[in-house]
């Protein structure tokens, strides 16, 4: 009678191990995670087409995410992973760093310093530029470039790098941004220009350091550190 009675309970408790086994070993064919807008622009189109082709049938499910929000998405277990250039210390949190990017110029081509084959703080005086709100990865960057030196002049301050891009190519200004959002392909007019000695950004992968995950936490790091070092099958681990 008392085996009757706690049946159930192995059954569930044996479902659950399986659950566990099969999400660690990958046989679960829907891939969720998240990834802030830099990040998202080009590099992670270009990893989730990698991964596709290395996994026929995997299915994705991204979200999109603010940096408020990494600790609580891991937390509730709403995906499993993030994509992110903040850096974040929480003990729920295990990270990996993936690739570095500078901080770049985005400007019209018909803007003064377009052909410019290199541009410092110094040049930016006198020109309007877009910059990040306070407190962020972008924001410190660009506080780190700019140093003691002029500020730029009618400043249009900004949280995401999509608006940055479209500000910049509607003649809005100078656009100083992280290295992933300017990969890639631009609206028409709109060039890169490279800084001279820019801070760095880093892309960084996040995942719950307590809850097992699939391996394509794994794979993704490896397609993303394949994709920055340039070579095309993402086979690369860092």
């Amino acid at each position: 009678r008392l085996y009757e009675m706690v049946a159930p309970a192995i059954s569930q408790m044996q479902a659950i191990v399986e659950s566990v086994m099969q999400i660690a070993e990958g046989e679960v064919s829907l891939f969720r995670f998240a990834t802030t807008q830099s990040l998202g622009r080009v590099l992670v189109p270009r990893a989730i087409r990698q991964m596709q082709r290395n996994e026929p049938g995997l299915r994705i499910f991204l979200d999109a995410i603010t940096r408020s929000r990494h600790v609580e998405y891991l937390a509730q277990s709403k995906g499993e992973c993030i994509l992110s250039l903040a850096d974040i210390d929480h003990p729920i949190l295990t990270r990996r760093d993936i690739a570095l990017a500078p901080l770049v110029a985005l400007v019209r081509k018909d803007h003064p310093l377009a052909e410019c084959g290199m541009i410092d703080a110094n040049d930016l005086a006198g020109h309007p530029t877009i910059m990040f709100e306070h407190s962020g990865p972008h924001s410190n960057a660009i506080e780190a470039f700019l140093g003691d030196g002029r500020r730029p002049a009618d400043t249009i301050y900004i949280r995401f790098s999509d608006a940055a891009v479209g500000l910049a190519a509607e003649g809005a200004g100078i656009a100083l941004v992280d290295g992933f959002t300017a990969m890639g392909w631009l609206p028409p007019g709109l060039v890169r220009v490279e800084l001279r000695d820019p801070p760095s950004f880093t892309a960084r992968l996040y995942w719950h350091s307590e809850r097992p995950g699939t391996r394509f936490v794994r794979m993704l790091g490896d397609v993303l550190a394949g994709l920055a070092s340039g070579r095309s099958d993402g086979r690369h681990t860092v």
